[in-house]
């Protein structure tokens, strides 16, 4: 099913400042999110990269990664290598996601393949610019917070973009209607479907 409630995904200020600060993230932090599992297909190990290449120039900045996976460990210990540990959370699988994307800047999205990718639907009904893959779906084009750069790009490029899009201040508020919009409210969903089959079914009488 490729709809959500749209209005879990809605920004919320007050969820932003609590989660940030059980997190230790100050005010100024440019914080990069993604909720994904850890598996090739995601692609964190892109994340990571592009991440240590952002926080070279843009030290005042974080890494939020939500989700849990096969390849964790490993994504754990690249950080530790690099060492950028302390500058990348860990958030692991929490059933509250939603609210989590309200403590983001910009959503990091370099997957290498997706179904569709719902997650950046949710993203963009929070208000979050999605950097991502050009290859997916462009069903995902649903608001101009989208952003798509090649994975063959210099990273310096994605850096860049992440800055653009993580460093403007813009409205949070009121992307849900352009998600309506577009057939992706599960509400909304509901509503069609059920006129539609109250329709048939009086039309077969």
């Amino acid at each position: 099913a490729n709809a959500i409630d749209t209005s879990k995904f809605c920004f919320n200020e007050s969820i932003r400042n609590s989660i940030r600060k059980t997190l230790n993230i100050e005010d100024s932090t440019i914080v990069i999110g993604n909720v994904a599992r850890f598996n090739f297909q995601k692609n964190h190990t892109f994340m990571i990269d592009a991440f240590t290449t952002f926080v070279t120039k843009y030290p005042d900045s974080k890494l939020l990664l939500l989700g849990e996976g096969e390849l964790l460990g490993e994504i754990k210990n690249k950080t530790s290598a690099l060492g950028i540990g302390d500058k990348v959370i860990f958030a692991g699988a929490v059933g509250n996601a939603n609210e989590y994307l309200n403590a983001m800047d910009v959503f990091l999205f370099p997957s290498v393949f997706e179904g569709l990718g719902i997650v950046a639907i949710e993203a963009q009904t929070n208000g979050l610019s999605v950097v991502m893959n050009h290859t997916l779906p462009r069903e995902l084009d649903v608001t101009p917070l989208i952003y798509r750069l090649s994975l063959t790009s210099p990273l310096v490029d994605w850096a860049e973009a992440i800055w653009n899009k993580g460093s403007n201040k813009i409205d949070r508020t009121g992307w849900q209607s352009m998600v309506i919009d577009k057939g992706y409210d599960v509400q909304e969903n509901v509503r069609f479907l059920t006129s539609f089959y109250q329709r048939i079914t009086m039309g077969s009488n």
